[in-house]
């Protein structure tokens, strides 16, 4: 009876930490390819951005998206504005 009780409990310990592990978020590296780098790159050289760092990619999406919300924030206009809403959908389009 005690072993088929430790069978049981290591099963149960098992899956809980089995099932922890899944739920865990999974960061989405952006490939270095993509053009929001270099249009954030831009936006770096035009002073909107001085703390981005071109020279360590790829970034994770949640890292781009704290970038593009920064920007967000600064109140672009006309086309960046438009190519910021359009990064912005892209890489995080839960909230929008």
């Amino acid at each position: 009876m005690k072993g088929v009780f430790k069978v049981v409990a290591f099963l149960l310990v098992s899956l809980i930490l089995l099932m922890h592990t899944e739920l865990r978020a999974q960061s989405s590296l952006v490939p270095s390819y993509h053009p929001v780098y270099e249009w954030l790159y831009q936006q770096r050289i035009q002073g909107n951005l001085p703390y981005y760092n071109y020279e360590s990619l790829p970034l994770t999406r949640g890292r781009i998206v704290e970038h593009l919300n920064e920007l967000e924030q600064q109140g672009l206009i006309g086309k960046q504005a438009q190519t910021l809403a359009s990064f912005l959908n892209e890489c995080n389009p839960t909230i929008r």
